[in-house]
């Protein structure tokens, strides 16, 4: 599962999907978009909970005496900024570790479970030459250091230790990253890079998403705008057979008409068993009088 809308008015994974709707792996990378959709919610709550935080330091920073160009930061909104490194990194990881698996099913050759071990003895794999060269230059300007954030995090090191509000020469929550993550010892750290997770991230995700589109491009495929789907393969076999409704997606669309005006499109696609156990899909709108319900529910904050 992932969201289509989302990915399509980012204008993501546009190739990919044409490699998703052409090829065998087509669950590996629905998996794959469902990871993609998970880290892009993740950067965007982030951002969400960045400004918070600013804000919450507008708000005392009239009484504070500032001389240095970041400070110490704690609220409930920095913890739940923070609390989204840790999977996000996840998901990065799991999205490299799935391109080997996904070249190797549509090529129908033999590949390595990791990227970590295909870009070791890349050569020896009979994959494109130029799938291979992206590999290893996307492997060296930034996967690695995914990997080794990642390692660091699950086995050595917390790595939002080292977090502050920064306010100059921009407001903004701070996360500095080690500049050695290869180095799995916390006292050898440094930081005089200052490198912001928040940046790395969104460059990370970029970066990843870059290296997908343009292998799926080298593979011969071709943009092609997402679908919502609906994997059922959880509910078995659906017994005793009889008329019933199996699944419902919601799908919403806010659109701004105007300054402070959000038109709210809220529609649902309901698939239901029949009594001869056929299945049957129809879209439900919304009654009269869920509509205030509704704007509760996705338009108040």
């Amino acid at each position: 599962m992932y969201l289509a809308g989302l990915l399509n008015h980012l204008k993501l994974f546009q190739i990919t999907n044409g490699w998703k709707e052409s090829t065998r792996p087509s669950q590996d990378l629905s998996s794959f978009l469902y990871r993609a959709t998970s880290a892009i919610l993740r950067l965007q709550r982030m951002e969400t909970l960045n400004d918070k935080c600013v804000n919450e330091f507008d708000l005392f920073e009239d009484q504070l005496n500032i001389k240095d160009d970041k400070i110490v930061f704690n609220s409930n909104y920095l913890i739940n900024l923070l609390s989204e490194v840790s999977p996000l990194f996840s998901d990065l990881r799991i999205m490299q570790d799935m391109i080997f698996p996904l070249i190797g099913k549509t090529l129908k050759v033999q590949t390595p479970a990791s990227m970590y071990d295909g870009v070791q003895k890349i050569h020896k794999y009979k994959i494109p030459e130029e799938i291979k060269n992206l590999i290893l230059i996307y492997w060296s300007l930034n996967g690695h250091s995914v990997r080794d954030y990642r390692v660091l995090d699950q086995h050595h090191y917390n790595l939002i230790e080292h977090t502050f509000l920064q306010i100059k020469p921009q407001k903004t929550v701070l996360i500095c990253l080690p500049d050695n993550p290869e180095i799995k010892s916390s006292k050898d750290f440094t930081f005089d890079r200052q490198i912001d997770a928040i940046v790395y991230l969104n460059t990370a995700f970029k970066k990843i998403h870059d290296l997908t589109e343009n292998i799926a491009s080298l593979l011969g495929f071709r943009a092609k705008p997402l679908e919502s789907e609906m994997g059922m393969s959880q509910l078995g076999s659906s017994t005793p057979v009889q008329e019933k409704t199996l699944a419902l997606m919601v799908e919403i669309m806010p659109t701004l008409i105007e300054r402070d005006h959000v038109r709210l499109d809220v529609t649902g696609i309901v698939v239901s068993q029949k009594e001869d156990a056929r299945l049957g899909i129809r879209q439900v709108l919304l009654r009269a009088e869920k509509i205030e319900k509704a704007k509760k529910i996705y338009l108040e904050s």
